[in-house]
């Protein structure tokens, strides 16, 4: 969730047999939370297709969150993109296009953002996964991605095992 200095993302996935094929983003570019909230209400009314919707609920997201859960139920999840949580999302996608199990547009700033996550390790020991802040992105466009492969998911991610071809010369 964003208004003013990172911007709002929606990716919605369409699972068609074990692949997840992105199907439509929207950027909201400092627009106002109502007009996301009755976006994403209006969205979430026109298909019983949408499925799970997940919303980044730390910090400004957790009205919108709130707000769309007591209407939709299950359908939606409030996610602090925080922590643990960050790093389950992060490893998940990394294994879901390990296994070719995701299909994204030629997009150059989707991918930019992506690439632009690291995995660094903090004092304490842990891992944390984030971008550089910058002027351009805060890596949103990944994050929802990672969002909406959480809420397609459901089962957990195992990296399959992959014949490896040698040859020694």
């Amino acid at each position: 969730m964003g208004r003013t200095c990172n911007k709002s993302e929606l990716i919605v996935l369409e699972r068609v047999k074990k692949r997840l094929y992105y199907r439509y983003g929207k950027e909201f570019d400092r627009s106002k939370f109502q007009y996301q909230e009755e976006f994403l209400r209006k969205m979430l009314k026109r298909s019983k297709r949408f499925k799970r919707l997940c919303i980044d609920k730390h910090g400004i997201g957790m009205n919108l969150a709130e707000n769309l859960r007591s209407e939709f139920r299950s359908r939606v999840e409030g996610v602090a993109l925080i922590g643990q949580m960050k790093e389950l999302l992060a490893v998940d996608l990394h294994i879901a296009f390990e296994n070719e199990e995701i299909v994204i547009p030629r997009d150059r700033k989707l991918t930019q953002q992506i690439h632009s996550i690291k995995k660094k390790a903090t004092d304490a020991g842990y891992s944390r996964y984030d971008t550089e802040k910058n002027e351009t992105h805060h890596a949103d466009k990944m994050w929802s991605l990672a969002l909406a492969v959480h809420a397609a998911g459901g089962q957990k991610r195992k990296r399959k095992k992959r014949a490896i071809d040698v040859s020694i010369v």
